[in-house]
C-alpha cells in the first residue's frame, strides 16, 4: 500500500473518531441530559395516565346514567305495552260481545230485530206483543230497544182498535204500554208528535189526570187511558217506519 493511501486511511479514521467524540459529546453532560429525558418522559406519561383515568371515569359515569336512562324508559315502555295490552283485551271482548249480540239479530228491512221477536204486521206497520214480559214504562220502553224496536206510536182510531184486538187475543186482562209519556203539560210519542187532550183515541171515562204514561185500556173497546208510569203492564213494541222506505 503506497504511503498516500495510509495517510488518506488514517485522516479518515480520525475524522471517523472526531465525530463520534462530538456526537457523543462530554459522558456526563449526555448522563445529565438523558435523566432529564427519562423524567420529562416520566412526567408525560403521568399526565396521560391521569387524563386516561378522568376521560375513563366520564365513559364509565356516561355509561351508567346511559343504562339507568334505559331502564327507566323500558319500565315505562312496560306499563305503556300492559295498558295497551289491557285495552286490547277489553276491546276484543267487547267486539266478542256485539258479534254474539249480533248473532242473535235478523234484518227487518234495514233494521237489525232480534230472532226472539215474534213481528206481527198490521196493515202498514209491523208490531211486537210481549205478552211475557212485564214491567213499568221504563223497563217497556228499554226491552223495546234491546229487541231493536220502540214502544208503539198509535195514529189514528183505526190502527188503535187492531192493535187492542190483537193484545186481546194475546192477554186480555192487563192493560198495554204504548210510547206516549206526559211532558210538562201535555202528552206526546216518542216520536215527539202531540197527543191532544181532545183526541179521540182516549176513554171516554179517563178521569185522572195525575198519571204521566199512557197504556192501551183492556176494557173500552180499544182506547187510551192514563197510568202511573211505575205500573207493572205488558207492552207493544213497534218497528220503526224507517226500516222499509
Amino acid at each position: 500500500m503506497s504511503v498516500k493511501k495510509k495517510m488518506v486511511r488514517i485522516l479518515m479514521l480520525l475524522f471517523f473518531i472526531l465525530a463520534t467524540v462530538l456526537a457523543d459529546g462530554d459522558p456526563h453532560q449526555n448522563s445529565k441530559q438523558s435523566t432529564k429525558v427519562q423524567h420529562s418522559d416520566q412526567g408525560l406519561m403521568e399526565n396521560i395516565n391521569q387524563k386516561l383515568d378522568s376521560l375513563t371515569k366520564l365513559v364509565v359515569e356516561h355509561i351508567s346514567e346511559t343504562k339507568r336512562q334505559v331502564e327507566v324508559q323500558n319500565e315505562e315502555l312496560k306499563k305503556l305495552t300492559s295498558g295497551t295490552n289491557r285495552r286490547l283485551d277489553q276491546l276484543a271482548a267487547l267486539v266478542d260481545q256485539h258479534h254474539n249480540q249480533l248473532l242473535n239479530f235478523d234484518f227487518a228491512g234495514k233494521c237489525l230485530v232480534s230472532r226472539s221477536t215474534q213481528l206481527t204486521t198490521l196493515s202498514r206497520k209491523t208490531y211486537f206483543f210481549d205478552g211475557k214480559t212485564r214491567g213499568n214504562w221504563s223497563l217497556a220502553n228499554e226491552t223495546c230497544r234491546q229487541h231493536g224496536l220502540h214502544l208503539a206510536t198509535i195514529g189514528s182510531v183505526q190502527e188503535l182498535r187492531m192493535v187492542w184486538n190483537e193484545a186481546r187475543s194475546i192477554d186480555d186482562s192487563k192493560d198495554w204500554w204504548v210510547s206516549a209519556k206526559k211532558e210538562d203539560t201535555d202528552y206526546h210519542w216518542l216520536d215527539g208528535s202531540k197527543l191532544p187532550e181532545d183526541s179521540s183515541l182516549w176513554w171516554r171515562y179517563r178521569t185522572n189526570d195525575t198519571d204521566d204514561c199512557v197504556s192501551i185500556a183492556w176494557l173500552g173497546e180499544g182506547t187510551l187511558l192514563t197510568e202511573s208510569c211505575n205500573k207493572t203492564l205488558n207492552f207493544v213494541c213497534q218497528l220503526p217506519d224507517n226500516c222499509y222506505n
